[in-house]
């Protein structure tokens, strides 16, 4: 395709390659970094500092929540109607849960719908997460999202991001509906990852002891 061939022509030009995910285990020589954000700004926010128009209804189900930019440009490239139909099986079979799904939001607003998930599904199909899921790992939430089996051999440290395809989606949501104790465990662990792996001072002196080395 015409983007594996600028990607490649761009290698060929490179002293190093850095990059995560798909292309770290798609190409030989790429040397693993992590993305950034500022996890100041991304942060768990407290029910009473959310403005009132961002507030959802008071409710005792379980949101799950999952969203997708430009979503009918796009296709369903994260597998959104999978993770539909998983949520309206659950809620058919009387468990307390409900789908909350953000397209043409704001940046600087959507903070606020992130803050209010219980559970997060990420994507089903790409193999690896992008910035939906890392702002939500550090907003403190459990994370759902598909790893591609070489991806997951490459990974140079652990993770607490919850696997799932379009299979098993369900079971998933399931398991964690019922052990209400995981939601909160796994979202500390998602919080300390991303102060670890992904806030943007980590990753500038991983680039600088990298750019030290050419």
């Amino acid at each position: 395709t015409e983007k594996k061939k600028m990607i490649e022509k761009a290698f060929n030009f490179a002293d190093i390659n850095l990059s995560n995910g798909d292309l770290a285990a798609s190409y030989k020589g790429v040397k693993w970094i992590d993305n950034a954000i500022d996890c100041n700004e991304c942060k768990p926010i407290p029910k009473e500092e959310i403005p009132g128009e961002f507030r959802l209804k008071e409710t005792e189900n379980l949101r799950i929540y999952h969203s997708f930019g430009n979503s009918s440009i796009r296709g369903d490239v994260k597998g959104t109607r999978q993770i539909t139909e998983a949520v309206q099986r659950l809620k058919e079979e009387g468990y307390k849960v409900e789908f909350i799904f953000f397209d043409n939001v704001s940046n600087k607003d959507i903070k606020y719908f992130q803050a209010q998930a219980d559970i997060v599904v990420d994507q089903l199909k790409a193999g690896w997460y992008g910035s939906t899921a890392m702002e939500c790992l550090a907003m403190g939430k459990p994370v759902i999202t598909y790893i591609r089996p070489e991806v997951a051999k490459i990974v140079p440290h652990e993770h607490p991001l919850i696997y799932a395809d379009e299979e098993n989606l369900y079971d998933v949501l399931k398991d964690l509906i019922l052990n209400p104790e995981k939601i909160k465990t796994v979202g500390a662990k998602s919080r300390e990852y991303s102060l670890k792996y992904h806030h943007y001072t980590n990753i500038a002196k991983e680039l600088s002891n990298i750019y030290q080395q050419l």
